[in-house]
């Protein structure tokens, strides 16, 4: 039944985005006039600032068991990649091709799942292709599924230790569902 208020980075808002089993809390600030945003880790009154890859903003998604989180992180004023962080590193896990990566997922193994624009990306236009990260390199989940036909799978939310990948996908006709995508 208690509350603890986790602080910010000067703005006065924050927002807690995920938690692992040991309490360690994940999220984003606001920095003091509100300029940026960068993600964080809370753990037992302890917040330490994960800062971005070089941009001005950084938000953190999903905190795993080993303590490794994943997020996404301006590289410069216009290009935004997820991240890995681990072993007290940032790590830009890249993208399809395209300017905009976001991750939302990742398991005790550190796989990261996500969203990535294609190369042919269009301004304005939601033309996404869900990812999967593992050992070093992106995947295209669109080439790892087999018998999609029609489906193009836009933006995976979340992985388990089974690899199970809980994910959004669409047709051309858009017609959409959740789908489980199963190793």
């Amino acid at each position: 039944g208690k509350m603890s208020a986790l602080g910010s980075l000067g703005s006065g808002v924050a927002r807690a985005t995920g938690i692992n089993g040991a309490g360690t809390v994940v999220g984003m600030s606001f920095l003091r006039g509100f300029t940026a945003q960068h993600a964080f880790t809370y753990t037992q009154g302890v917040r330490q600032v994960l800062g971005p890859l070089g941009g001005p903003t950084s938000t953190a998604a999903a905190i795993n068991e080993r303590g490794e989180v994943a997020g996404m992180s301006f590289v410069n004023d216009e290009i935004q990649h997820a991240f890995l962080y681990r072993g007290g590193a940032m790590l830009d896990i890249g993208s399809l091709g395209g300017p905009y990566t976001d991750a939302r997922a990742l398991n005790n193994a550190g796989m990261v799942v996500g969203y990535s624009t294609q190369a042919n990306h269009v301004p304005g236009a939601s033309f996404s292709h869900a990812f999967l990260y593992r050992d070093g390199v992106m995947h295209d989940l669109n080439d790892l599924v087999a018998k999609r036909g029609i489906w193009t799978v836009l933006d995976a939310v979340g992985i388990n230790d089974a690899q199970q990948i809980a994910a959004y996908a669409c047709t051309l006709y858009g017609e959409c569902r959740a789908v489980l995508l199963e190793p």
